[in-house]
C-alpha cells in the first residue's frame, strides 16, 4: 500500500507578500517615497492620489496572482514615465521592498514581473507606431 504525499500547492507572489493588506503596505510606502521625489511627484500633481494607490493596490495584487480585477486595466505603476523615470520609481520600490524587509528572492520576482511589463508596453508602442 503506498501513500502519495499530498501535493504542495505553489503560493502565489500575491500571498507571499501577504496577501491585499501585504500588498497595500507596499503601496502605501512605496507612494511615500515618490511623492517626495521631486522628478516623480510631479507626475501626480493633480491627481487625486488615495485613488491611484488603490488603482495601484487593485492592479498589483492581479499582477502579482491575486483575485481579477473587475474591470482589465493595466498597472499604472508606468503610465507616462520616461524609461529614466520608471527606472527612477524601480529604483524607490527597491528600497522600499528592502524597508519592508521583503525577501531578496521575492524583491527579484517583483522587478522581473514589473521589467517584462515595461518591456512588453514598449513592444506593443514599437509595433503600433509602425
Amino acid at each position: 500500500m503506498s501513500r502519495e504525499s499530498p501535493r504542495r500547492m505553489e503560493l502565489s507572489l500575491y500571498d507571499k507578500l501577504g496577501a491585499t493588506a501585504g500588498i497595500q503596505a507596499i503601496v502605501e510606502a512605496l507612494y511615500a517615497r515618490l511623492l517626495k521625489d521631486p522628478e516623480l511627484a510631479a507626475h501626480f500633481a493633480g491627481e487625486n492620489v488615495e485613488a491611484e494607490k488603490r488603482r495601484q493596490r487593485l492592479a498589483l495584487c492581479e499582477l502579482f496572482g491575486g483575485p481579477p480585477l473587475a474591470e482589465p486595466r493595466p498597472v499604472g505603476l508606468a503610465n507616462g514615465l520616461s524609461d529614466a523615470h520608471y527606472d527612477r520609481l524601480l529604483a524607490h520600490l527597491g528600497v522600499t521592498l528592502v524597508g519592508l524587509n521583503i525577501q531578496i528572492h521575492l524583491a527579484a520576482e517583483i522587478e522581473t514581473l514589473l521589467l517584462s511589463l515595461r518591456m512588453a508596453k514598449q513592444t506593443k508602442a514599437k509595433q503600433e507606431a509602425a
